[in-house]
C-alpha cells in the first residue's frame, strides 16, 4: 500500500521509520523527549538551530558538518531541510537541573600523546587506569552521554550540554576515598555506574576492557615464560573515555550511533587540549550501510581528521565472516535474485535489512518486493536519476500500525548508491506487530543490477544474552551469502584505521570480517588471542584485580592502537607538519610488509614470540566459543 513519502530524498530512512511508528519504538522520544542529529547542511540551517547545534566543521565540499540536538517532533522537519541527516538514539529529558560542567581542561603540557576510546562501560577506579603510585588517575574525562548529571559529583560536560561527566579531579577525589579504605563496589553503586537491569554491579564492562587492551598499566599479553608482559610507555599516557548511549528496554527501533561519535571526538579534543596528539580506538559498529565510505559518519569522521591533524583514529573491522549477514548478488531480466531473510518469534525490537544498488545501475524497472510470512505483500520500484524523489510501499496491520515497510532513496541520498531499507516491526514484546518466520525479499530488473544486501545488527544488550538477530537463510538467482563485505559501517572511511583480528598463525582470524570487492583494504591486523587453549585476551573486569577474557577484532583494534602508540613514542612512526596523525599512521602501516591476505600483521606484544614458539594447534577462536569475539564471556554489548 503506497504512503506520501516526504519530499526530501535524503530523508533518513530510519527516521522515516520512526515517524510512522510515531516514536512508540523510543523511550526518549515523546513528550518533550530530544534527537540527536549528524547533519549535513547550510550556514543558514546551522544558524537557525541556533543553541541545538555543535560547531560545525567543513564537508570539504561547500558545505558544514555538525551535530544538534532537537525535539523528537521538529527532527522530520529540520531532517527535510538538510542535505543529509542520520537520526541517533532519542533520550529522555533531564529528570533534573543538572550542575554546571567546568571549563574543560587540558591534558598535561608535555603530554606526547593522549589515548581515548569511544565504547560501553568505564571502570574508573580501575588500578589499571592509575598513575605508577595507584593513588591518581590518569584519565582526563570520563563522559556518559545516555544519563543526566542528576547529582554530584557528575557535572553535564560545558560546551557538549547533554550527559554526565566526571573530570580527573572528581576520579581522583574518588580514588583519595579508596586510599581511606572505601570499596570501589560501593563507590560504583553511589555513582550509579556499571549497574544492571537489577541494579547489581557488572563483573566485566566491554569498554574497560578495550581501555586495558590499549592502555593498561601494564599490556594484557602475557610473556612467554608465563609471567605478566613487562610495562610500556603505553600504560603511562593520559587517558579519556567516552561511554556512548545503549538501547534500552523501550528502545526497539533504529538509530545511528554518528552524532553521539562526533560528538565523543569534540570531547576528546576538548578534554585532550589543543594540538596535544590524541590515538582514539573505537570497537563498536553496525553492519548495515553502503559500506564504500559514502555514509553520512564515515564522511564526517573524515572530514573531521582532516579539520583535526592532530588526531587519528582506530576501528574494529568486524566478527561478521562466519555469519549469514550479508549477499552479494546480480538481479537479471528474466533471473530475479530472492532472498530468505529468518526473523526470530522471540525478538522484541525491530528488524531492518538494507539493499544497496551500484551508482547509475539501479534503472527504471528495478523493483524490490517484500513478502510476509503470511501471503500479504507491498512492492517498490528503485528511484533513479539526480531529481528522483524518496519512495516507500507499505503493509499495515488492522488498527492501522505499520507492520512493514519498504523506504527507497536515489543513488547520492543516503550513500553513494541507491537505498531500499527494508523495515519489520517486532514480532513480540508490547509492539509485536509482525508475523515471525521467513520473509522473502525479490529484486527484479530488466538488466543486470548488483545489489548487494546487509541485515542490520540487532543485539541488545537488555535481551540478557538471548539472542534475536535476524539473518539470510538463504539466497537464490544469481546471489550468495558472502563474507566479503561483512565488515563494519565504520570500517571504509578514507582516514580510519580499520584493524582486522589475527590467529596465533599470524593469518586472519576466520570471524574477522573482509572488505567487499574493490573496497577500502584492512590497515592490519592485530592478535586477538594470547594462547590456543582459550580464545580472546585477558584483560580487566570491573573491580580493580578481576580478569576476564573477550575476542575478536574488539581487542584486536587496541592492541593495534597500542604498538602505533609505542611507535609513536620512540620515533618509528614520522610525524612532520605536513602530514596529519592520521596520514602519517597509515603511511607506517602501507610500508610494512603485507601477508598473502594483504594487510600487514602488527604485532608487538610479548605473545607472538609464545604463539611462534608454541607447538599448540593454531586454531582461530571460533565466534561461539565463551569468550565470543567482541565480548567478555558475561556480557554482550553491540560491539565490533
Amino acid at each position: 500500500m503506497p504512503a506520501a513519502a516526504p519530499a526530501a530524498a535524503a530523508f533518513d530512512p530510519y527516521l522515516r521509520w520512526s515517524e510512522l511508528g510515531r516514536w512508540t519504538g523510543h523511550a526518549g522520544a515523546g513528550g518533550n523527549g530530544w534527537v540527536p542529529l549528524l547533519v549535513q547542511g547550510d550556514e543558514a540551517l546551522h544558524r537557525n538551530l541556533g543553541n541545538c547545534a555543535s560547531p560545525p566543521w567543513s564537508d570539504g565540499a561547500g558545505g558544514l558538518l555538525f551535530t544538534a540536538r532537537v525535539p523528537a517532533r521538529q527532527a522530520t522537519q529540520i531532517a527535510a531541510a538538510a542535505r543529509r541527516v542520520e537520526f541517533g538514539l532519542p533520550q529522555l529529558p533531564d529528570a533534573s537541573a543538572p550542575a554546571a560542567g567546568a571549563a574543560a581542561t587540558a591534558g598535561p603540557a608535555d603530554a606526547p600523546l593522549v589515548l581515548a576510546v569511544v565504547d560501553r562501560g568505564c571502570a574508573l577506579l580501575q588500578r589499571a587506569f592509575r598513575s605508577a603510585d595507584a593513588r591518581r588517575t590518569r584519565l582526563l574525562g570520563v563522559w556518559e552521554q545516555g544519563r543526566a548529571a542528576a547529582r554530584e559529583p557528575w557535572v553535564t560536560p560545558t560546551g557538549l550540554g547533554y550527559g554526565r561527566e566526571l573530570d580527573r579531579a572528581a576520579i581522583d577525589a574518588l580514588l583519595a576515598r579508596v586510599a581511606a579504605g572505601a570499596d570501589e563496589a560501593v563507590l560504583y553503586r553511589e555513582l550509579d555506574l556499571l549497574l544492571d537491569e537489577g541494579g547489581r554491579l557488572r563483573d566485566t564492562a566491554h569498554g574497560t576492557h578495550v581501555l586495558d587492551v590499549m592502555a593498561g598499566r601494564r599490556p594484557v599479553a602475557r610473556s612467554p615464560g608465563g609471567g605478566p608482559a613487562p610495562a610500556d610507555a603505553a600504560g603511562e599516557l593520559p587517558l579519556v573515555f567516552v561511554d556512548v548511549p545503549a538501547p534500552g528496554p523501550r528502545d526497539t527501533t533504529g538509530a545511528s550511533g554518528g552524532a553521539y561519535l562526533l560528538d565523543a571526538l569534540r570531547y576528546i579534543r576538548l578534554r585532550a587540549g589543543a594540538g596535544v596528539p590524541v590515538l582514539v580506538n573505537v570497537s563498536l559498529g553496525a553492519l548495515a550501510g553502503p559500506h564504500d565510505g559514502s555514509s553520512l559518519t564515515e564522511q564526517a569522521i573524515d572530514a573531521f581528521l582532516d579539520a583535526d591533524r592532530a588526531m587519528a583514529v582506530t576501528v574494529a573491522a568486524g566478527n561478521a565472516a562466519l555469519e549469514r549477514w550479508h549477499v552479494r548478488g546480480t538481479a537479471r531480466r528474466g533471473r530475479a535474485v530472492v532472498l530468505g531473510w529468518r526473523l526470530r518469534p522471540d525478538d522484541p525490537t525491530d528488524s531492518f535489512t538494507e539493499l544497496w544498488f551500484d551508482t547509475g545501475a539501479a534503472a527504471p524497472g528495478t523493483t524490490v518486493r517484500l513478502d510476509t510470512p503470511d501471503g500479504r505483500h507491498c512492492r517498490i520500484e528503485l528511484p533513479s536519476g539526480a531529481s528522483a524523489a524518496a519512495g516507500e510501499a507499505l503493509i499495515h496491520g488492522s488498527d492501522g500500525t505499520p507492520v512493514a515497510a519498504l523506504l527507497a532513496r536515489p543513488a547520492g541520498a543516503v550513500g553513494r548508491g541507491a537505498l531500499v531499507l527494508v523495515a519489520v516491526a517486532p514480532c513480540a514484546g508490547a509492539r509485536s506487530a509482525a508475523r515471525h518466520g521467513l520473509w522473502r525479499i525479490t529484486v527484479e530488473s530488466r538488466r543486470d543490477v548488483p545489489v548487494a544486501a546487509w541485515v542490520q545488527r540487532d543485539e541488545p544488550i537488555w535481551t540478557g544474552g538471548t539472542p534475536v538477530q535476524s539473518w539470510f537463510e538463504w539466497a537464490a538467482g544469481d546471489a550468495r551469502v558472502s563474507e566479503l563485505g561483512s565488515v563494519s559501517n565504520l570500517a571504509s572511511g578514507r582516514n580510519t584505521l580499520v584493524i582486522g583480528a589475527a590467529g596465533l598463525d599470524g593469518r586472519p582470524a576466520r570471524y574477522s570480517s573482509r572488505p567487499p570487492p574493490g573496497g577500502r583494504p584492512l590497515d592490519a591486523l592485530s592478535p586477538a588471542d594470547d594462547n590456543a587453549g582459550v580464545g580472546g585476551l585477558a584483560a580487566a573486569g570491573v573491580l580493580s584485580g578481576s580478569v576476564h577474557r573477550m575476542g575478536g577484532t574488539s581487542v584486536a583494534a587496541p592492541s593495534a592502537a597500542r604498538e602505533l602508540a609505542r611507535r609513536l613514542l620512540d620515533g618509528r612512526v614520522a610525524v612532520g607538519p605536513r602530514r596529519s596523525l592520521a596520514e602519517a599512521l597509515q603511511q607506517h602501516l602501507a610500508a610494512l610488509p603485507r601477508g598473502s591476505d594483504g594487510a600487514p600483521l602488527l604485532d608487538g606484544r610479548a605473545a607472538s614470540a609464545w604463539a611462534s614458539a608454541s607447538a599448540a594447534p593454531t586454531r582461530a577462536a571460533s565466534p561461539r566459543r565463551a569468550a565470543r569475539p567482541g565480548r567478555p564471556a558475561t556480557t554482550s554489548p553491540a560491539a565490533a
